[in-house]
């Protein structure tokens, strides 16, 4: 359902759209109450920067682009032979084409080749144009979980956006002529007052105050999607690097004209339902349900880990252990159980991982002495179980430090 909202708003990015919404019953009133809304487009808020596109990062299996000549490592250049003025619009550009053919005009990086003396030439790129069809409608989901890209939702591309201004608007900026093309952004901060920061010390982190640097994990596009949460009209300093020297101005972060978020600024809450049961039969069937449930979702988490989809924020140690199961307990004594079904789960699945002093790690050892039909050397086996115990204490230091600092911050 919530899916399917997003997807409907998003198609309808540029445009009015009209809701139906139904409110509970209040007062003395016995029936719900039915309202009809219009819920405006939503401008994007802007510095009046625009940035370079970068190249094609990936292409989602079995999508439009996956069936055209692009490849990873172009360039989008143009789109319908309009030059790209700035990156961070071209979601939206192409989610307004939806439905017609697009012309990609992208550089691409040529393989050297040898030359007549038996050495490589330097490697060049060429101009190539691709035509395809457009999406069905209007999407603005990611095609792949990489952190700081931009996606061309429905196509199937995931692109970067490089910190390179290509685009200036004075009307943003004082003084208005601060910032030239080809600059390079290298931080920014939101300058708020004191008495700023204590007001919206309820929906800002203290975090959000401080400088940022741009970088692999704080790019053009995750700060554009931080811009969209603070307030109109709000200033902002940004530094950038000009001929090897370091320049910096303050911006008026203002609404863009003819550019829109593809956010109505609708949260949903999560969808709960609540099962009983009348007998132990269905009580044992729903318990084996929601143990192999919990048991694949591990399976799954260990996946994502090992494959790096998922890094070092994803895990956690017993402080984060302990905030998960109180925030479980607040909901009744049912979800605190099933929340110690998911790390009974996890305990059976990490105590069988082939380590060397868990369960595993013996039950490796035992294997090879069937295969063998012999023990293995038993000072091996104290070594690599030593060295397992070490790992594991790593682990455990890493966790701890990783919870106590994510409470310092």
């Amino acid at each position: 359902m919530g899916s399917e909202l997003t997807q409907r708003l998003q198609a309808k990015f540029e445009t009015p759209v009209t809701v139906s919404i139904q409110r509970p019953a209040s007062g003395p009133a016995t029936s719900p109450e039915e309202l009809t809304l219009e819920l405006p487009p939503v401008p994007v808020k802007t510095l009046g920067l625009g940035f370079a596109a970068g190249r094609i990062t990936a292409i989602q299996t079995g999508s439009i682009a996956a069936k055209s000549d692009l490849r990873v490592g172009d360039i989008i250049e143009a789109v319908n032979d309009q030059p790209i003025q700035n990156a961070l619009q071209l979601p939206a550009r192409i989610g307004a084409l939806a439905g017609k053919q697009i012309k990609f005009s992208v550089r691409r990086r040529t393989e050297p080749v040898e030359g007549t003396g038996g050495s490589k030439a330097e490697p060049k790129s060429e101009m190539v144009e691709v035509t395809l069809p457009g999406p069905e409608q209007a999407s603005f989901d990611p095609i792949a979980d990489i952190a700081g890209e931009l996606s061309l939702g429905g196509m199937g591309i995931a692109f970067e956006v490089r910190p390179i201004i290509t685009s200036v608007d004075p009307t943003h900026w004082q003084p208005n002529d601060a910032f030239r093309v080809g600059d390079e952004l290298l931080q920014i901060q939101w300058q708020a007052s004191p008495e700023t920061q204590q007001e919206l010390s309820t929906q800002f982190r203290p975090e959000a105050f401080e400088t940022f640097t741009l970088g692999s994990k704080f790019t053009v596009a995750t700060l554009y999607d931080m811009l969209q949460s603070l307030p109109a009209g709000s200033k902002v300093k940004c530094w950038v690097r000009r001929d090897g020297k370091t320049v910096d101005a303050v911006a008026s972060l203002e609404y863009a004209k003819d550019w829109y978020w593809h956010q109505r600024g609708i949260a949903l809450s999560p969808l709960m339902s609540t099962h009983q049961t009348d007998s132990v039969a269905t009580a044992l069937n729903l318990g084996l349900w929601e143990t192999t449930r919990r048991f694949n979702d591990v399976l799954d988490f260990l996946r994502l880990l090992v494959t790096g989809k998922i890094g070092a924020k994803g895990v956690g140690g017993p402080i984060a252990i302990a905030e998960a199961a109180g925030s479980e307990a607040s909901f009744g004594v049912s979800r605190l159980m099933l929340f110690l079904t998911l790390l009974s789960a996890n305990l059976a699945i990490l105590n069988f991982l082939p380590i060397p002093a868990l369960d595993g790690g013996h039950m490796v050892f035992l294997i090879a002495e069937a295969i063998r039909g012999k023990p293995l050397n038993e000072a091996l086996q104290v070594r690599l179980t030593m060295l397992g115990v070490l790992g594991l204490l790593s682990l455990m230091a890493f966790v701890i430090v990783k919870d106590i600092m994510r409470l310092m911050t």
